[in-house]
């Protein structure tokens, strides 16, 4: 379950920022947050970011999608002289000298873990996980450049081994993953697989449509509803095809006709109506306005 992320010095944002996922008790509450042994707060199933255009709204959220995949490439697709795609600041002078921070806390198998790591161009200045049994932090391995990694009493396996064919341009969980570390392959694989992104939806842009097939779904209706938009009832009307749209396409026919032979074999035409999708708003006395 993940609880939060955070960042600095990535694409648009400088100074270190998070997200957090944890419910507080002065505004959240009921039956749809989640719970678990790991903490003592619940978790919001569901938030939003919202902001002017250009805020960075979307580059938080790539923030952490970076993270995942840096940690699962930057061992096993990663050479030599391979670097990081950090995608430092361009706005702040010297930001490529600065690293860039990725980290986040998430619950796995009920235990709480904070994760992360510091990175310039071709180096991991630092790198880091913690568990934690209540409020204790246990130290699972702290590594800083030039030094060598500090492991905790938590950690087995063969971390002397994977240390020393871990690159300093790779990160350790990713080498510990890729030589089958027993604790730390289940780590490697929630932030790698168990976390999905879904920036944009040009791949399928019907998948989650209001209104698909001529039917309204009624599922986005009712998120709509629990989200407080205002919007209660959606509906799809019939209007005439506007005149421009027959004009274009007569246009078109006509272009086609002078410049080609073969126009009479493609097809110029306009549905005389289009399907209209309107939201509507409850006006408090059991009537809609849409």
């Amino acid at each position: 379950m993940l609880l939060r992320f955070g960042a600095s010095n990535f694409r648009s944002i400088w100074e270190y920022q998070e997200v957090s996922l944890v419910a507080t008790s002065l505004k959240d509450s009921g039956p749809e947050l989640l719970s678990s042994p790991a903490i003592r707060e619940q978790v919001l199933p569901v938030i939003a970011l919202y902001g002017a255009n250009a805020s960075g709204k979307t580059t938080m959220v790539k923030a952490l999608e970076r993270l995942s995949n840096i940690v699962e490439f930057s061992h096993a697709k990663g050479g030599p002289t391979t670097k990081f795609p950090r995608s430092a600041n361009a706005l702040v002078n010297d930001a490529d000298k600065t690293p860039t921070r990725l980290d986040v806390d998430f619950t796995l198998q009920d235990v709480r873990y904070h994760y992360g790591f510091e990175i310039l161009d071709d180096l991991v200045e630092r790198e880091w996980l913690y568990a934690f049994n209540g409020p204790y932090k246990n130290i699972w391995f702290e590594r800083t450049a030039g030094s060598p990694i500090t492991f905790g009493r938590a950690l087995k396996g063969r971390n002397r081994v994977i240390e020393e064919i871990t690159r300093a341009n790779s990160l350790f969980v990713s080498a510990a993953a890729q030589n089958a570390h027993e604790q730390l392959t289940p780590i490697f694989e929630y932030l790698t697989k168990k976390i999905r992104f879904r920036i944009n939806n040009a791949s399928s842009p019907d998948e989650y449509s209001i209104a698909k097939e001529g039917l309204i779904d009624r599922r986005s209706i009712d998120f709509l509803k629990y989200a407080d938009t205002g919007i209660a009832e959606a509906k799809l009307e019939d209007i005439p095809q506007p005149e421009e749209a027959k004009k274009l396409v007569e246009g078109l026919r006509k272009l086609f006709s002078e410049v080609t032979e073969t126009s009479d074999d493609i097809e110029f035409s306009v549905e005389p109506t289009l399907r209209q999708l309107k939201l509507g708003h409850s006006a408090g006395n059991g009537n809609w306005f849409f």
